[in-house]
């Protein structure tokens, strides 16, 4: 959900839904750029994952959930605003998962770096992939390159929720 203000955070409206699928949309991130485009960023589970921590009213609710609807909208996705974030376009999935979406280069447009989306969001030790992806306002992604696992010793790290800012002398710095 967003909620707005216009008083400087004093008030804020009632929050509006932005994305808003079958499943437990979660981890939404936000992030402005250019000059009046918002990114709001979130992922989701499987009816087969949300079951292992439900309780009895939401295991009622995920009867309800067809495969078909599951497939539609499980991923990480994404919803792109060309007006302050007042209105947001069709909902796209990305190839990759950071619960703080994107940043913005210098030339306007977004780089997210993310792990590859797990459809269960299981511990996947060792098979992580942390890939870049340019995202464009059309809500098309672009491969760019990936960060191999980190291995500490023999052990692979669980490499997720990497977060990419941009230096002023123009460097990633990307923290897993």
């Amino acid at each position: 959900v967003i909620s707005y203000s216009n008083d400087e955070g004093e008030t804020y409206t009632l929050p509006a839904p932005v994305i808003d699928t079958v499943l437990d949309d979660r981890d939404g991130g936000i992030v402005p750029f250019g000059k009046s485009n918002v990114f709001v960023s979130s992922f989701n589970n499987t009816v087969r994952f949300q079951r292992q921590f439900a309780d009895a009213y939401s295991l009622a609710y995920l009867d309800t959930v067809t495969s078909e609807e599951q497939d539609q909208y499980l991923g990480a996705t994404f919803r792109i605003s060309n007006d302050y974030g007042i209105t947001f376009g069709d909902l796209h999935k990305s190839p990759v998962t950071s619960p703080h979406g994107p940043v913005e280069l210098s030339d306007g447009s977004l780089l997210w770096v993310g792990r590859t989306f797990s459809p269960e969001n299981s511990q996947m030790l060792g098979r992580d992939s942390i890939q870049a992806h340019k995202i464009y306002p059309d809500g098309t992604a672009e491969y760019v390159g990936k960060i191999d696992n980190i291995i500490d010793g023999d052990i692979p790290a669980l490499s997720c929720e990497p977060h990419t800012i941009l230096l002023e002398d123009g460097t990633l710095l990307v923290h897993i």
